[in-house]
């Protein structure tokens, strides 16, 4: 049932003991190199919480909801789906985003997210996640992979997300604003687990 996860490539457990940006910011990696309207983020964090515990974090209710909420979203509305080998999440809710001025036409003051993840593992991991995010009026797809993995120095976790638009001309610019915004929001989201994370277990 498990996805078999490459683990070569562990972080140095010297930068656990930087302070959250610090560490967050030496094992994340944008990478701007674009091809035509395409780019793709590859971010990676250790927590400090073991490996069930975070994904319990990613699979619980409650958990969704407040940090949904927390980020300022309004009209949430989760809803989960266990089976023996996979647990589906969905989620929906409206947030609010400053576009810059060319791109303002493909926005309104709340925009809906729509968001979809299928998460496969084990007890004591590896679990890997496959999410797609729909920005509601935005022409551009958002396709997302998680590994969380096991470390001696609690769970490594590993998120590598492609975002494509096929707008002409200004097709460039979506995909950096919301690669621009996503980046921002995965460093929000590992640091809200890292600190609220233990109340929802």
């Amino acid at each position: 049932m498990a996805s078999q996860i490459n683990q070569d490539q562990q972080p140095n457990r010297e930068t656990n003991n930087l302070p959250f940006w610090k560490n967050y910011l030496y094992t994340s990696l944008l990478l701007f190199v674009t091809f035509g309207k395409k780019m793709q983020l590859t971010n990676s964090f250790i927590f400090p919480q073991d490996v069930n515990s975070i994904f319990g974090c990613y699979c619980n209710h409650a958990f969704i909801k407040k940090k949904l909420e927390f980020f300022g979203g309004r009209n949430i509305d989760v809803k989960i789906e266990k089976s023996i080998d996979e647990i589906i999440i969905e989620s929906s809710r409206e947030v609010q985003a400053e576009p810059p001025g060319p791109l303002k036409k493909f926005a309104t003051p709340w925009t809906k997210m729509i968001q979809k993840e299928t998460w496969q593992g084990k007890l004591g991991g590896p679990y890997s996640g496959k999410m797609s995010i729909e920005i509601v009026g935005i022409p551009a797809t958002i396709i997302g992979h998680m590994t969380l993995t096991s470390s001696d120095d609690g769970t490594v976790a590993k998120n590598i997300t492609d975002i494509k638009c096929k707008v002409p001309f200004l097709g460039k610019a979506i995909t950096k604003f919301i690669a621009q915004q996503s980046e921002e929001a995965i460093a929000q989201e590992f640091e809200y687990i890292k600190n609220h994370g233990n109340n929802f277990l």
